[in-house]
């Protein structure tokens, strides 16, 4: 293509991705007219919820297996490995700060993040034209939007319309149907990063939060486990390790039967945590436990073993209470929606494009985020996605 072409592109969708996008198009071809066409009334509402409100945007210790495809993300990882993914973000004066492998915006704000990427907009002369809804294309000869606002043609056109988790942000999945009427191969959207409900009752604990080993079984295989806070929820589990665990429940295409089994103590082997608390029920025999667990979680753990209005006192009965604090078990039931998700898994298949984001189905047609197939664990990865598309597609 010649350099000296004034080429017209549209991403439509804008997400963190699609923000990246019309950057670093516009840093590497000045001379191009790129416009971001959103529905929305602002762009990056997604954005502004990523990190409980800090932005993490990217792990330092990005690795493939914390993808649903690990085989397509190692050959991108390696072409952009998390040092340069870095350097990409200084070359934009992005500053940041390292808070073990997690990577926040030095401002620590989502909001002063997203206020940066636009004022970078406006510099590099990106259009924006908000409100603008598109519901189908045609690609021939240039590319035809359909949108309320009538018929926009481009040279070339980038999807960057995420999934369809958190729908009240913008990601309704609206055009999904339209992909597949354009015959790209898909793969089923479901919830990912979110709390799971469980067949056992856990209304009496709910709003407890409690540090813990969680570790998901699927058919009775050992499947995923790592340590985190957990939140208990009228219906369920939830918390970030409970997140990820879901997500590895959501990207299977069999599903099975999956459970929970939560180590409420896991600094501590079983037999020291029952000599522990043998020694406790001597000295404080009525009230010992409260050392250990709060009020609501005691009991509910003492109705689990089946002792009921009863505090252990010998050593047989505490090490069935260890037993069970050691692994609290819950079956998995099904997944929160889209709404309560913070990432869809699926998407258009990464079969369907190029080494630069760019379709082997239709001419002029791109795709970058989290569109695609693929989703990562919670802790930066899918943010640090949303930028690895994007340089990719830059290309």
């Amino acid at each position: 293509m010649a350099q000296n072409k004034k080429e017209k592109i549209a991403i439509v969708g804008g997400s963190a991705a699609g923000i990246y996008l019309a950057i670093f198009l516009m840093k590497k071809h000045p001379d191009f007219e790129v416009t971001i066409l959103e529905k929305n009334d602002k762009l990056g509402k997604k954005l502004l919820a990523t990190g409980n409100g800090h932005c993490n945007l990217l792990n330092k210790g990005m690795c493939a297996n914390a993808y649903n495809d690990p085989e397509f993300m190692a050959k991108a990882i390696k072409e952009y490995p998390p040092v340069r993914l870095l350097d990409e973000l200084e070359s934009l004066g992005v500053r940041t700060l390292e808070v073990g492998d997690l990577v926040y915006p030095l401002s620590y704000s989502a909001s002063t993040y997203l206020r940066f990427l636009i004022g970078l907009l406006a510099s590099l002369n990106v259009k924006v034209s908000l409100g603008v809804r598109v519901d189908s294309y045609e690609a021939k000869e240039k590319v035809v939007l359909h949108t309320g606002e009538g018929r926009l043609t481009y040279d070339r056109v980038y999807f960057a319309v995420g999934g369809k988790s958190q729908p009240n942000l913008g990601s309704d999945g609206s055009l999904f149907d339209e992909f597949k009427r354009h015959g790209y191969e898909m793969a089923p959207l479901r919830p990912a990063l979110c709390p799971i409900k469980t067949k056992e009752p856990t209304k009496s604990i709910s709003g407890l939060r409690h540090k813990a080993y969680v570790l998901l079984r699927e058919n009775g295989k050992e499947t995923h486990g790592e340590k985190g806070e957990i939140l208990f929820k009228d219906d369920g589990l939830s918390g970030i390790a409970v997140f990820n665990c879901q997500s590895y429940i959501a990207r299977l295409k069999e599903q099975g039967k999956y459970e929970i089994d939560v180590d409420l103590f896991p600094e501590m082997p079983a037999n020291s945590l029952c000599e522990d608390m043998v020694l406790s029920a001597k000295e404080n025999p009525a009230f010992y436990l409260d050392a250990y667990l709060e009020k609501p979680l005691k009991e509910y753990c003492l109705k689990r073993t089946g002792f009921a209005g009863k505090t252990p006192q010998n050593r047989c009965e505490i090490a069935k209470l260890v037993a069970i604090l050691k692994d609290l078990r819950f079956e998995f039931d099904a997944s929160y929606p889209f709404s309560a998700s913070q990432v869809t898994t699926g998407g258009v298949s990464v079969k369907e494009i190029d080494e630069n984001m760019l379709s082997r189905k239709e001419a002029g047609v791109g795709f970058v985020g989290e569109c695609l197939d693929i989703d990562g664990l919670c802790g930066g990865y899918n943010l640090g996605w949303a930028l690895l598309s994007a340089l990719l597609a830059a290309r």
